[in-house]
């Protein structure tokens, strides 16, 4: 049986009947040469004509630049999560030691729905 690879994904498939393909077979590659990728990861393959062909220098550093950027891109994103959460439970915090004092003080304690309003009319002046 024939080894597939697919066009897009690089998938390599090895002794796959073209009717077992998840896919239509004008996504793949039949039987591939690998001779000129060996040692080389997937994600330095490129399909050029129908051959499977290893990617130059310049080719590969493009692709491990948008690699770092997009890690660099998704900690940053992590990092703003952490300090959304961080910030909500800080608030969480001052309002309940805040309606600690209300409550010796006589005054009923601030519900989370009024804080929020507040903060919003702060926000938006």
């Amino acid at each position: 049986m024939p080894n597939w690879i697919n066009k897009n994904t690089k998938q390599v498939l090895r002794s796959v009947a073209e009717a077992d393909l998840p896919e239509d077979a004008s996504n793949y590659i039949q039987d591939p040469t690998f001779n000129s990728i060996d040692g080389q990861p997937p994600k330095y393959w490129k399909i050029v004509s129908g051959k499977v062909l290893a990617m130059s220098e310049a080719e590969r550093a493009e692709v491990d630049a948008a690699e770092a950027e997009a890690n660099f891109n998704a900690a940053i994103a992590e990092e703003v999560d952490d300090s959304a959460a961080i910030t909500r439970a800080v608030v969480r915090v001052v309002v309940s030691e805040i309606n600690a004092l209300r409550e010796q003080a006589g005054l009923k304690p601030r519900t989370m729905d009024q804080v929020r309003t507040a903060i919003r009319s702060q926000l938006g002046s």
